[in-house]
């Protein structure tokens, strides 16, 4: 009898289905060469994201071998200033990869990359050295020129201005951008006139070679040329989400570049942006336009805002939060979107504000609140008349004179829970105390079939869920927690066991939000 076997396409779906499991895939690499072959592109498509502490340096060092001359030799200049001894030998390492690990390269955050810089730098570099910050600059700049010059499969991209050094950045060398999907163009102080044209030589790589950008958001556009930015904008096959941040400025060309792209953008969102009815005017015609944030922002006022009424989409998400207006600006807003939305977003909740929910917002199928400590309880009998089948809370919090974090009474919102509500969630529960969480919980009618709170699974938490469904809540099926890789005591194992028994599935918190 012949022994059977998996082909190499089984194999190579086994080990993608693993590609989230980097433990598992680093023993796959001692398999055999083919195994080590299909397994590399998998553990450097996104190679920072998932590591522990303790095991980030490591992947640094495989990258320093990887530079070529001229990123060793700008290192190696730099150091006559840092004067840090053993760089040198830490930089230059005469075995060669076996592999082009860079060119595997997907995803490039430089949050990312600085934390694995920052473990390297720690276990290699004297602490006291006043110009490590400089180092992990320096090797930033190196490491990003590494991948744009290399990483031909590159998707999910966030660039600063400052890596674009003079003394290294060749935008000849980096011809490879042409799969980019995200982009995030984010800001600093230092950008001097010479930088920025080699960041215009980059953006302009980007418009001639990137035309299935997916999402873009750019961070205090000011850094940037705006014409560039626009013709990106204009450039792109689909753009679906487009994210706006920190500007005082209107930018009416990156604005009205929108319009080329009104048949694909689906989602927008502005943070920290001074509104003038420019704005508005050039995403009333984006008719695919499904979900909307306004975060932070301000500028805006009723005469603006009644553009709204002339707007050709119809949404279905609204973010509405940390606003510097008024809440009858909100109220206009919600008027004039609402009658579509499946979802909302606010904080400061209001009886007015309660009112228009009910009567715009018909269609209305989850809600997201943010509670203030000093809410008016009043308003919690307008929950009744939703017939939202999902509520999301965030409590607020104030310290006590003792210095003790106290809430609201969430068991007055609980008892005001409308029939339709099947779902609810609750945040920051890890402040509450015993005694809140269990009169919220006891609260909460027994038609809820997800209960879903932010706490650590501990005998506690298991306690006052046992004591609910003994008492009032035999139709619960799923319970949401926070940490469920954790190992559980014998008494919480046994705990779990009797909720199991119930027939109650437990999911991590975030996956059923």
């Amino acid at each position: 009898m012949t022994t059977s076997h998996l082909n190499d396409d089984c194999i190579f779906y086994i080990l993608k289905f693993l590609q989230n499991d980097r433990s598992t895939l680093f023993k796959c690499l001692q398999a055999n060469r083919f195994w080590c072959e299909i397994t590399i592109p998998l553990l450097y498509a996104n190679p920072f994201a998932r590591l522990k502490d303790d095991k980030k340096y490591l992947i640094i060092k495989t990258f320093l071998s990887c530079l070529n001359e001229n990123e060793t030799s700008y290192l190696l200049r730099l150091n006559d200033d840092y004067k840090i001894p053993n760089l040198k030998d830490l930089i230059i390492n005469d075995v060669r990869p076996i592999f082009e690990y860079p060119k595997h390269i997907k995803q490039l955050l430089t949050g990312e990359l600085q934390s694995a810089i920052g473990q390297w730098t720690n276990r290699y570099i004297d602490k006291k050295s006043i110009l490590i910050y400089d180092l992990l600059q320096s090797l930033t700049e190196v490491f990003y020129h590494m991948f744009l010059r290399q990483g031909v499969h590159l998707n999910h991209l966030e660039i600063y201005p400052t890596i674009f050094k003079a003394e290294i950045f060749d935008h000849l060398l980096i011809p490879n951008l042409f799969k980019l999907s995200t982009l995030t163009l984010s800001t600093c102080d230092d950008t001097s006139e010479f930088k920025r044209g080699n960041i215009s030589d980059f953006l302009k790589i980007v418009a001639k070679n990137c035309k299935s950008i997916n999402q873009l958001n750019l961070k205090q556009p000011e850094v940037y040329n705006s014409n560039e930015l626009a013709s990106i904008i204009k450039r792109q096959k689909e753009l679906k989400e487009f994210i706006f941040t920190h500007s005082k400025n209107v930018f009416k060309n990156i604005f009205s570049s929108l319009e080329f792209q009104k048949h694909s953008l689906v989602t927008l969102k502005f943070r920290y942006v001074n509104f003038h009815k420019f704005i508005l005017q050039s995403i009333i015609n984006l008719y695919n336009l499904k979900g909307l944030e306004i975060n932070s922002c301000h500028g805006m006022t009723l005469e603006i805002c009644k553009i709204f009424h002339l707007a050709n989409f119809k949404l279905k998400e609204l973010i509405i939060l940390g606003n510097n207006w008024e809440t009858n600006i909100t109220i206009t807003i919600i008027k004039y979107l609402g009658i579509s939305l499946q979802q909302l977003r606010i904080i400061k909740i209001t009886m007015e504000l309660m009112e228009i929910i009910s009567q715009y917002c018909i269609n209305l199928v989850t809600l997201y609140i943010s509670l203030e400590y000093n809410i008016n309880p009043s308003i919690f009998p307008y929950f009744k008349n939703l017939k939202i089948k999902n509520l999301n809370i965030m409590p607020q919090y104030i310290s006590s004179e003792d210095g003790e974090l106290i809430t609201l009474d969430l068991d007055k919102l609980a008892t005001n829970f409308s029939k339709d509500v099947i779902k609810v969630s609750l945040f920051s529960c890890r402040f509450m105390k015993k005694e809140i969480l269990s009169s919220f919980v006891n609260s909460c009618p027994n038609h809820i079939i997800t209960l879903n709170l932010r706490k650590k699974l501990d005998t506690e938490y298991l306690e006052i869920i046992l004591n609910y469904i003994k008492k009032k809540n035999n139709n619960l099926k799923f319970l949401g927690c926070f940490g469920l890789d954790k190992i559980p005591s014998n008494e919480e194992l046994e705990m779990i066991n009797q909720i199991k028994e119930k027939g109650i599935k437990l999911v991590e918190f975030n996956e059923i939000l």
